[in-house]
């Protein structure tokens, strides 16, 4: 990878400054029967990382598989860069491209409004609770057709990891172990799901660190062929089994025990329907305990949630409608350090997030 691609790059980088338009907070609707919940969720494919120089994709992969232990490990600090956003950090122009690599080629892309990482649904759902510090989210309408292409954007793809919070590659290392067939699989599995929120449809990608024992021996709750897809500029290796739904595991580590969070970690389970979260205590990398929570146990707090998704899926539903005025179809949406969120035009020459063949799937026949 060039060293361009790992830069620190400013965030109103390769936009028309002038172009700024405001984009408010959607206002709160009046308390409503109606609820919004996420409904006809469906697991559509997932992928690895491999650990090799060129860009290689493990199609489906597997999480890491939970290791049931009494004992907990010891680990040293690690001295290794975090890495904010894997896609991009393999594929720095076209970091949505693995998710139409891993999805069948029936499935249905017209049918789809919004296709996404989970990252850039937290950041609009903290922007609409006013919790939102600096992001930016690049938007695309892809094609003619009426979906909308969100794009992650990290001011860097990879930062130093910070003291005191760096034992969590090493906790994950030794309490899971790889899956069979995806030894070589690099430490993240990239799920992609497709669900409605509201009468919004989405397709959302997202990060999951380890499965239950058993779960990928036992095979998916849904099994799907992988696109048919050559790319010069990456490898697919075919090995891994999808786990089921309910085995799915978000791995946190902790340094001290205390209040959990558990609201902003049930939003980012919420929006990625993974089913369980375990945090690791740990005093210096030597962890103590794991309390563990499934998504059931802490459902409580979507009730709390539902004047933001209120916000949210009204702020969904402006962006695919600005997606088709804009001319060229192509934004930026730039929320800065305490100011309001914008609309900024691309400047001239920038390239489509996805090479046209994958826009042409969009077309409907």
């Amino acid at each position: 990878m060039s060293q361009s691609s790992l830069k620190h790059r400013d965030v109103l980088d390769d936009l028309d400054a002038s172009s700024a338009v405001l984009f408010p907070v959607p206002p709160k609707s009046i308390p409503s029967a109606e609820t919004i919940s996420i409904t006809d969720l469906r697991c559509i494919g997932s992928y690895n990382w491999q650990e090799s120089e060129q860009p290689t994709m493990i199609v489906p992969g597997s999480p890491r598989i939970w290791n049931e232990s009494s004992s907990l490990p010891t680990v040293a600090a690690s001295t290794k860069d975090h890495v904010l956003d894997e896609n991009r950090l393999h594929l720095p122009a076209t970091p949505l491209l693995p998710i139409f690599l891993a999805v069948s080629p029936t499935f249905d892309w017209p049918s789809v409004d919004i296709i996404t990482d989970r990252n850039n649904l937290q950041k609009l759902f903290s922007w609409v609770q006013g919790r939102a510090m600096k992001f930016r989210i690049d938007v695309e309408r892809a094609g003619d057709s009426d979906t909308v292409l969100l794009t992650r954007w990290e001011e860097q793809v990879t930062v130093s990891a910070p003291e005191g919070a760096n034992y969590g590659e090493g906790f994950q290392r030794a309490a899971t172990t790889t899956a069979p067939g995806c030894e070589s699989a690099a430490m993240g599995y990239h799920r992609i799901v497709s669900y409605n929120l509201g009468g919004v449809c989405l397709v959302v990608r997202s990060r999951v660190e380890a499965c239950l024992p058993g779960a990928p021996e036992d095979g998916a709750s849904e099994s799907f062929p992988p696109s048919d897809y050559a790319e010069p500029i990456l490898n697919v290796v075919h090995a891994g089994c999808n786990p089921p739904e309910s085995s799915l595991i978000e791995l946190v580590t902790k340094k001290k025990k205390g209040n959990g969070g558990w609201r902003q970690r049930y939003e980012k389970m919420f929006f990625g329907q993974t089913a369980a979260i375990y945090i690791a205590y740990h005093d210096d990398g030597k962890f103590k305990s794991v309390t563990k929570k499934t998504k059931a146990q802490l459902a409580y707090h979507e009730e709390k949630m539902q004047p933001e998704l209120q916000q949210l899926r009204q702020a969904l539903v402006r962006i695919q409608s600005l997606a088709k005025e804009h001319a060229g179809g192509a934004f930026s949406l730039v929320k800065e350090d305490d100011k309001d969120m914008k609309v900024y035009k691309r400047e001239r020459g920038w390239e489509p997030c996805l090479p046209q063949r994958y826009m042409d799937v969009f077309r409907q026949n």
